[in-house]
């Protein structure tokens, strides 16, 4: 899976996939076709090889460009103190173009990872990292490594094996989303330890006057409700998730040079 396909055109074999794996298949890359891949990778596109009669005839390059959004989100990861690593299947100097270009550090980016290889990855950095592990992904290929994540997130225009897979679908487009995901995220745990707070005090000062005597038992059946009507009153009027405007900072950081073409991870 993720290699390339295998088949016949007009009764001929053809084969069209990674450099290395059709390579594999025809037991000869000619050296003028083996350049091409190079200078393709190189100039950080994706180099496919396709091969006729068991003959690498052409390598083609692909490339996208980043999404807008993407450096805003990479640079947001990192002021929160968060390691960002880039599993991709593409050739690996293709990655690392696009990681230089997000500044990634290149001892987190692999290339030419298999499905299965971004599944082992993220369970050893699960047994290596004491901290949640969030994975983000749109493809087949992502799926069985969104499952091994502690929360895996697919965004919106993913396959359908990664919709399905994942614990979160993002429904608006761009990676904006991942970010109010995540300040979402962090504003429903402050509301919670706020509310768990406030509750305790209450109970407490509730307890300590009861055993004072301070308190009858019809002021006390009145009290405990009122407990639960704040700190429902408090969730409602304190909205967890709700879209970001980025300011003038963030859109700086979020505009890349408009010559700036780089394949997406």
């Amino acid at each position: 899976l993720g290699q390339g396909v295998r088949g016949e055109v007009d009764g001929r074999p053809v084969c069209v996939g990674r450099p290395p794996w059709v390579a594999a298949q025809t037991k000869l890359m000619p050296a003028a076709r083996a350049s091409a891949v190079a200078r393709f990778a190189e100039q950080g596109y994706t180099p496919v090889a396709v091969a006729v009669d068991g003959r690498v005839v052409a390598v083609l390059a692909f490339g996208d460009r980043l999404r807008a959004d993407s450096r805003r989100l990479v640079a947001s990861l990192h002021a929160r103190g968060k390691a960002v690593y880039i599993l991709s299947g593409d050739h690996p100097q293709v990655v690392q173009a696009v990681a230089d270009a997000l500044g990634v550090p290149r001892s987190q980016v692999h290339g030419h990872v298999s499905p299965e290889g971004k599944q082992a990855f993220v369970e050893d950095l699960r047994r290596a990292r004491a901290q949640t592990i969030a994975m983000v992904g749109d493809g087949v290929n992502d799926a069985i490594a969104l499952q091994a994540a502690d929360v895996g997130i697919a965004v919106q225009g993913g396959s359908t094996a990664s919709l399905v897979a994942a614990d979160v679908f993002l429904t608006r487009s761009g990676l904006q989303p991942v970010l109010d995901l995540l300040r979402g995220a962090d504003r429903s745990m402050r509301l919670i330890r706020r509310n768990l707070a406030f509750s305790l005090a209450y109970n407490l000062a509730g307890a300590t006057a009861a055993m004072a005597g301070l308190v009858s038992p019809l002021v006390a059946a009145v009290a405990m409700p009122i407990s639960s009507l704040i700190v429902v009153t408090s969730s409602i009027l304190q909205p967890t998730f709700r879209p970001h405007t980025p300011d003038a900072d963030e859109a700086a950081v979020a505009s890349p040079p408009a010559a700036a073409v780089r394949p997406a991870a």
